[in-house]
């Protein structure tokens, strides 16, 4: 027979569609948006896309969007993954925008041969 705690702690384990699910969610509150994250191994969620539309650029939304994806990650305590697809022009810009949210290039001393993608978040332990 399972404790108290032991019944609790099953009850708060985080559903592993919650990635899917909280993308179905942004694109819903916010129409022409394109976000799917997805888990991709045991311990990884991957972010496939993330397009806000031009005219919704410069709000905020985009980056609303990677933190509850990393919450959602940080619950499940994975890493996020991801390989940025710029825009013609847009490259650096992109790069410099997953920097600043906290993700790391996945190359040199640091390239985990395990991860295919170019950028990786890992959870908060």
């Amino acid at each position: 027979m399972k404790t108290y705690k032991e019944f609790i702690g099953e009850a708060k384990q985080p559903k592993p569609d919650a990635p899917q699910t909280t993308s179905k969610n942004w694109e819903r509150k916010h129409p022409g948006m394109k976000l799917h994250a997805y888990p991709s191994h045991n311990d990884t969620v991957r972010l496939q896309t993330l397009e806000v539309p031009k005219e919704q650029r410069g709000r905020g939304i985009g980056s609303k969007a990677v933190e509850a994806i990393k919450k959602v990650a940080n619950k499940q305590n994975k890493r996020v993954t991801l390989t940025p697809q710029a825009e013609r022009g847009y490259k650096k810009k992109l790069d410099t925008f997953y920097l600043e949210k906290g993700f790391k290039r996945n190359a040199g001393r640091n390239k985990d041969f395990s991860v295919s993608d170019t950028m990786i978040w890992d959870p908060k332990k």
